[in-house]
């Protein structure tokens, strides 16, 4: 999956992601296993607000930049193998889907299930980079510490 925030994009391996029933609870169990059924395999952090702001106005505007999808190809194995694809990239926003087909072949999903799987990533995102922490954000050029803040 491919996941992204203000601080950058990461793909992710969901591991037997389609191996659970499609039900609330079996979702949220999934999700609790974070450590055992997500993968981190690459991220790339933006160098700049700038950067980040061109691919947040990217993704608005039904584009992808260059970057991303040279990342993707760089990071994700051979789309088909055979006659078949062997995998599927879950998407944060359907309007990514087409140009990355389009450019990659790699076959790109997004659906409510998905939602929820990103959701857990969202969850426990903190459990890969640790200068995502809850326990302090940067304000200008300050780190200040969380309890500051209150």
């Amino acid at each position: 999956m491919l996941f992204h925030s203000s601080l950058g994009y990461a793909l992710f391996r969901a591991h037997k992601v389609y191996d659970f029933e499609r039900s609330y609870i079996a979702i949220e169990e999934y999700v609790s296993r974070f450590a055992e059924v997500f993968e981190l395999i690459a991220y790339h952090p933006f160098g700049s607000d700038d950067e980040a702001q061109m691919y947040r106005n990217a993704a608005c505007n039904d584009t992808l930049p260059e970057h991303l999808i040279e990342f993707l190809v760089k990071h994700l194995p051979e789309p088909i193998k055979g006659n078949e694809h062997s995998y599927s990239l879950s998407l944060p926003t359907s309007s990514m889907s087409h140009p990355i087909v389009v450019s990659t072949n790699i076959a790109c999903s997004r659906g409510v299930f998905h939602d929820e799987i990103m959701r857990g990533v969202r969850m426990h995102i903190d459990t890969f980079f640790e200068d995502m922490k809850a326990k302090a954000y940067v304000t200008g050029q300050r780190e200040v510490p969380a309890e500051e803040e209150r």
